[in-house]
């Protein structure tokens, strides 16, 4: 008989339909009251909790036929504060409609807003929304707004994209900025397809809803990187020769017997990048690609790869205003040199 102590639900759990699947939500207000149960910190100590959203798709299945977006909130003013899940949807396309979808969680945010917030420990806390946090196609989805290949794309300016050579580039940093006010009232009807269901709540639709470090650098730049690099993507002229990978790669395997625990993978061929973590493509792009690449790019493309090293230390340590300088000076140069990294950055 199977042991009964892992606190399996012995109840049928109820779904609701969101088309064109099925979804579950829970409580939000009952998903916090846990987690501060779980937690040692004394919430006496926080003048408000401060919840971060995030969704993405995440698949069940290597065929990718059944699609689950989790709908995910974190407190992140309280000290290892863990995820916590309040809605799941499952179809085997996504939610057909991103109001639909956040429609039960928006109104419970309402609701504690309204209320002054959630009481724990007979005192009321309140509850703020700090930032939406996703990829951009998720972004996309819950902003509602036009996709990033897209003509008018971006949520934080009205960069315009154009063609070149087939692909979708963006250039140029002097671009007018988007404001959580013209945000609200879809202004721009070439970036707007309707109406964001964040609207609904208190939280600047541009101001609280960043473009974050993992999915832009290290899944984003230094993958296409990689497929310029081993595939000759965007242009011939990037390709490495058969001799360059294999040395790259045999540098990787040396580097593979000293790689501290401190790093959560150990490093692997270049060949099999397409399986790369983001964590890996970070410790490349940080660490260990220095002394791989040494001698092996060429002095251009070894230039423009050590400025992004040099930006995405910036970005980690936060000194803004060299950050924005180098950001400059890496669009320029590509603008001008290398067409291949219009379509990275």
């Amino acid at each position: 008989m199977a042991p009964s102590g892992h606190n399996t639900p012995r109840g049928s759990i109820v779904t609701s339909v969101v088309a064109p699947g099925e979804y579950i939500h829970f409580d939000l207000r009952s998903q916090i009251l846990k987690e501060l149960l779980n937690s040692c910190y004394m919430t006496s100590d926080l003048s408000d909790l401060q919840l971060d959203i995030h969704t993405d798709r995440c698949a069940l299945d290597k065929s990718g036929c059944i699609h689950v977006w989790p709908i995910q909130c974190r407190i992140a003013n309280l000290p290892n504060s863990k995820p916590i899940v309040v809605s799941v949807y499952k179809g085997k396309q996504k939610p057909s409609d991103s109001n639909i979808f956040f429609k039960k969680l928006i109104t419970d945010i309402g609701c504690l807003i309204s209320s002054g917030g959630i009481t724990f420990n007979s005192s009321t806390v309140p509850i703020t929304v700090r930032n939406f946090i996703a990829d951009a196609p998720a972004r996309a989805f819950v902003l509602n707004h036009a996709g990033h290949e897209s003509f008018k794309p971006c949520s934080k300016c009205t960069i315009r994209s154009v063609k070149a050579d087939g692909r979708t580039a963006f250039t140029g940093v002097d671009h007018s900025l988007r404001t959580d006010d013209e945000y609200v009232r879809c202004a721009d009807e070439q970036h707007h397809k309707g109406v964001s269901p964040l609207s609904l709540i208190p939280m600047g639709l541009v101001s609280q809803v960043p473009f974050e470090y993992m999915h832009i650098v290290c899944r984003g730049d230094m993958k296409k990187l990689f497929s310029a690099w081993v595939h000759g993507k965007y242009t011939r002229s990037t390709k490495l020769s058969r001799r360059q990978i294999e040395l790259m790669s045999s540098r990787m395997h040396i580097l593979c017997k000293y790689c501290p625990s401190d790093f959560a993978r150990r490093p692997r061929p270049i060949q099999v990048y397409l399986k790369y973590k983001a964590t890996e493509f970070r410790q490349f792009l940080l660490y260990t690609g220095p002394v791989v690449t040494f001698g092996v790019l060429n002095e251009e493309v070894h230039y423009q790869v050590a400025i992004l090293r040099s930006l995405s230390e910036d970005l980690l340590f936060a000194a803004n205003n060299y950050m924005g300088q180098l950001l400059i000076l890496i669009i320029f140069m590509n603008s001008c040199i290398s067409p291949m990294m219009l379509d990275v950055l």
